[in-house]
């Protein structure tokens, strides 16, 4: 219980970084999809259930700021989550095509949104570049807070080609 508590109120701080701060900083079609590399950075360490919750309870929110209908960025997250775990299991473990399942779901999601772009303008490509290293950065602070001691192992075993 006491994790997804912290994780909703992580969620929280996330969704008013990329509404307010991010949104202003970048601009709409650089900003990075923070709450979706928040979420990817989960289901990298292998917390499937936590990615899962962490996807929901932030689309949920970034909804409820008034950005689209109410359920549309869940489903999209839980969606682009849901593939990541399948390609994870199925497909390729490397974390190269991880990195462009990111990529791809922040791209989707920003077209389904309403935030239209094309996808060669140099403001997209950084914004989704920008999603794919907060992924990496939220991956290293992650693994320091849910275990005790960094765990050098499964970190290569993420970055290794």
């Amino acid at each position: 219980m006491k994790k997804y508590i912290s994780l909703s109120f992580i969620n929280i701080v996330l969704v008013l970084l990329q509404t307010s701060f991010l949104f202003e900083f970048f601009g709409s079609a650089a900003n990075p999809n923070i709450v979706l590399a928040f979420s990817f950075s989960l289901l990298f360490l292998g917390r499937k259930e936590e990615a899962l919750f962490s996807a929901f309870v932030g689309g949920l929110l970034l909804d409820l700021s008034g950005f689209t209908i109410p359920g549309l960025s869940p489903l999209i997250f839980l969606s682009s989550i849901y593939l990541g775990i399948f390609i994870r299991k199925y497909i390729f473990k490397n974390w190269s095509l991880q990195f462009v399942t990111v990529m791809l779901s922040t791209f989707l999601y920003k077209q389904f949104v309403g935030f239209s772009q094309n996808l060669f303008t140099i403001e997209a490509v950084t914004g989704l570049l920008l999603t794919a290293f907060a992924v990496f950065i939220f991956y290293l602070l992650n693994s320091s807070l849910f275990r005790n001691e960094f765990d050098k192992g499964r970190f290569l075993e993420i970055i290794e080609v």
